[in-house]
């Protein structure tokens, strides 16, 4: 069989240092070793950093951002500085099972009119808390969905230049967005039918807190008010 494509793996951070060991060890686990690891940190205050340097020694590279960008920006510039053929995104708290890069490596090395594939996600509740934050829905605990997340996407070079980069104005829901881009512009993709990506729930979420809901639902609404007007246009 021949050789798998080499993966950049870009992880956008924020003082993320209480879970980013545990993250980082699961991408560094993989059976198909990433090529790099980019850590695009967001003026980070705790000991993101310190943590990250760490791992300099297996691939893993901190970039500082200064001034910060934001999840969106951080994501661009870690596509931009990336050198693999492929690119995948993880975050500072969530876990990957050890074959996921192999397995979203080789659907795409078999099916070269693919863009990018996603896997399905399993949520599970920290140690720290007893029930799922205000945000995420309870009826998604334990059960495996696909996962419409920039921490399964593993997409080609080319899904970027064809849909283009995270929009910086979402300050939330930027790879919803951006999901919504590529299918818009026809962008070819895969759900892989297996958990490829364990979503840890916490009490210092930012993303599934009530106020980040709420703004998580502005969000989404305005991508469906983009599609709405992208659909007319083409109309």
């Amino acid at each position: 069989m021949n050789s798998l494509p080499s993966v950049s793996v870009i992880l956008a951070v924020k003082n993320g240092a209480q879970y980013l060991e545990e993250s980082l060890r699961s991408v560094l686990a993989q059976d198909h070793r990433p090529y790099e690891v980019l850590v695009v940190d967001d003026e980070s205050t705790d000991e993101t950093e310190s943590i990250v340097r760490q791992f300099t020694t297996e691939g893993v590279r901190f970039i500082a951002n200064h001034p910060p960008l934001g999840i969106a920006g951080s994501l661009n510039l870690g596509i931009q500085l990336a050198r693999g053929e492929l690119m995948a995104f993880t975050s500072h708290d969530d876990i990957w099972v050890s074959h996921k890069l192999r397995k979203q490596a080789e659907c795409l090395m078999a099916e070269p009119e693919l863009d990018y594939c996603i896997g399905l996600v399993r949520a599970f509740l920290d140690r720290s808390i007893t029930v799922p934050p205000p945000g995420f829905p309870s009826e998604l605990l334990g059960v495996d969905v696909p996962g419409y997340l920039i921490e399964t996407l593993v997409a080609r070079r080319r899904a970027f230049e064809r849909a283009g980069y995270f929009d910086r104005s979402f300050r939330q829901a930027e790879d919803t967005e951006w999901y919504a881009r590529a299918r818009h512009v026809g962008l070819k993709m895969k759900v892989i039918d297996e958990v490829l990506v364990h979503k840890r729930l916490h009490g210092n979420s930012t993303t599934y807190s009530a106020a980040r809901a709420q703004q998580w639902r502005v969000a989404v609404l305005r991508v469906v008010k983009q599609a709405l007007e992208g659909r007319r246009t083409l109309e």
